[in-house]
């Protein structure tokens, strides 16, 4: 990917980051050292600040983050399949280019 298309990527997260029925899968970006965190939650917008703020173990002292996508589901197992399907994959480039892929389907032709 060039800094373009990756710039792309950050600009199109799901706008559905707070819905008290859905469940969101949601992947953010170090700023610092441009690794990943692919997690779910019901409200996207919480839990990006939560990391952020360092009140998250699993991403303590290596942000600040931001939110890359969020999709979101009916139940809690399609968000979290999809995580562990992403988690699984473990690879920066395959992952944007998922996300990238995900967009351009939602994306209206102007």
């Amino acid at each position: 990917f060039g800094a373009s298309r990756h710039e792309d990527v950050g600009k199109v997260a799901s706008s559905n980051l707070v819905h008290p029925t859905m469940f969101c899968t949601y992947i953010l970006e170090s700023k610092t050292s441009g690794n990943l965190y692919i997690g779910q939650s019901q409200n996207v917008s919480d839990r990006t600040t939560r990391h952020n703020e360092n009140r998250e173990k699993s991403t303590r002292n290596r942000g600040p983050w931001q939110l890359l996508f969020s999709k979101c589901f009916s139940t809690r197992s399609e968000a979290v399949r999809l995580e562990k399907q992403l988690k699984k994959w473990k690879n920066k480039k395959r992952i944007l280019a998922w996300i990238h892929k995900e967009q351009s389907v939602w994306r209206i032709p102007t």
